[in-house]
């Protein structure tokens, strides 16, 4: 298990949101787990639910280590900080879940607060260029299909509706 610390400040970059505000966005490092934990226990059921499709009870300490220390080849991780002084100091987890050497399924979830602010799109705009680094060249996302918020950002990024079933669509996005 490793969250690669000696890359983590390679990943690292301010974000100017719709609002004015800003956010910090970067890999997701060891020393996490609590402010993860944090902005998972501060979302919404309807948040929660689109972005696990299903309503769960509260995250752990442990499953959010799981989260936190990952393996490099297996996934990648970014998590977006406020600039200003916040109740939470982490508001957005995205990354990648690497499926093969070339292709890999995306997930992401914005706390509430931050949401319709322009920081999915920017986080899940620069995770898709460090994957492009690293060599992968497709992505997938699974959506609710009543989701449209994060449908018209995953269009708005090129990804392009490949299916629909049992109220959950599957976009895909191929990179060069």
């Amino acid at each position: 298990m490793s969250s690669l610390p000696e890359k983590a400040d390679k990943y690292i970059k301010t974000v100017t949101l719709k609002d004015g505000s800003q956010a910090i966005v970067r890999q997701i490092r060891g020393g996490d787990e609590r402010a993860l934990l944090s902005m998972f226990a501060s979302l919404s059921p309807e948040t929660v639910y689109n972005r696990f499709f299903k309503l769960r009870r509260p995250f752990t300490l442990e499953e959010v280590s799981k989260m936190v220390y990952i393996k490099a080849e297996e996934e990648f991780a970014l998590v977006a900080s406020p600039t200003t002084p916040s109740e939470l100091s982490i508001i957005a987890d995205a990354r990648y879940f690497v499926e093969d050497n070339i292709r890999a399924e995306i997930s992401i979830v914005v706390q509430d607060k931050w949401q319709l602010k322009g920081l999915g799109t920017a986080m899940l705009n620069y995770l898709i260029n460090i994957g492009k680094e690293n060599g992968i060249r497709e992505y997938f996302v699974y959506v609710l299909s009543d989701n449209a918020v994060m449908i018209h950002v995953a269009k708005k990024l090129g990804f392009t509706l490949r299916s629909q079933s049992y109220g959950i669509s599957r976009l895909d996005l191929k990179v060069e």
